[in-house]
This record gives structure tokens, sequence and C-alpha cells, in this order.
């Protein structure tokens, strides 16, 4: 690389282990822009996408790419006005290693919840990977809908 010219962006996405972009609310554009230079045989382990304003077509953008993301074991994606249809499309998505999803402070709800978890259910059988973490805080559930999604969570941890 030659010292006068600035790195460009395709060059060091392939070395990046932890990618990490929250709270510059660049929406589905950015994402799209980023989200295309993400190689399929990406080194990522860790993303970290809160308060981006991602919205539920920025997670089906992403829906793509994060099937590919073989060492991702952290997905962020909390404060991005994600819904149940976001969840929907999480919920398809094949996550290799990943132990923790934070999705705090969306408005998915119990519905998209459990889409989540009953897909993990299905895939892992009766008991969910105990390694695996939801994040759940603030997303519109009340009492009753807490203690069902404990219920379909045996063996996750959530807060």
């Amino acid at each position: 690389i030659n010292n006068t010219q600035p790195i460009k962006f395709e060059y060091w996405i392939n070395t990046i282990v932890d990618l990490n972009i929250s709270y510059n609310n660049i929406g589905y554009i950015g994402v799209k822009d980023i989200v295309r230079y993400i190689p399929l045989n990406s080194c990522i382990e860790v993303i970290n996408f809160e308060a981006i304003n991602l919205c539920n077509d920025g997670v089906k953008l992403m829906s793509d790419i994060l099937d590919n993301l073989v060492h991702l074991r952290e997905l962020n994606l909390s404060k991005n006005c994600i819904t149940e249809i976001g969840a929907g499309v999480l919920a398809i998505v094949n996550f290799n290693k990943l132990s923790i999803l934070n999705l705090e402070y969306n408005h998915i709800g119990y519905a998209g919840f459990k889409k989540i978890l009953e897909r993990d259910r299905i895939l892992y059988g009766e008991s969910i990977s105990k390694n695996f973490k939801i994040y759940i805080f603030e997303n519109g559930l009340n009492g009753d809908e807490i203690r069902m999604v404990e219920n379909l969570s045996k063996g996750t941890s959530y807060r």
C-alpha cells in the first residue's frame, strides 16, 4: 500500500474481528454500503449495530450476509426500531456460533421473540443451547409475556 493513498474500506474489512458502528444513525443506506463489502469468509466475531436506525428493512438487508458469518458470536441490534417483522427475518438466519443476540429497546413483542426461540427449539431440540443469551429488555412485553418467553427459552439466558 502506498502511504500517500488512504486505505480503502474493502482492504481493511477483511481483517476486522469487532465491527462497531453504534450510535451513528446511518440507517438502511449506510448498512447497505457496509454489508456489500463484508466478504463471505469474514473473520468478524462481534457486530455492534446499536442505535444506527436499522429498522426491519436493514435487518432484511443484513440477513443474507449474517448466514455467512461463521465466526459471529455476538450481534447487538438494540435500539433500532425492529418489530416482529424483523424478528421473523432473524428467525430464519442460520447463526452458526452466535452466543449473544441483543435486541433490547426495540418493538419486537412476544410474537417476534416466539418466532426466534421456537426456531432455535426446532433446530437444536428441546433444550436450546445453554450458551445462547438473548436480551429482550424494553420490547413491549407485559409480565405474562415475559413469563411465556421464559418458558420458551428454557436453557437460554435472557435479560
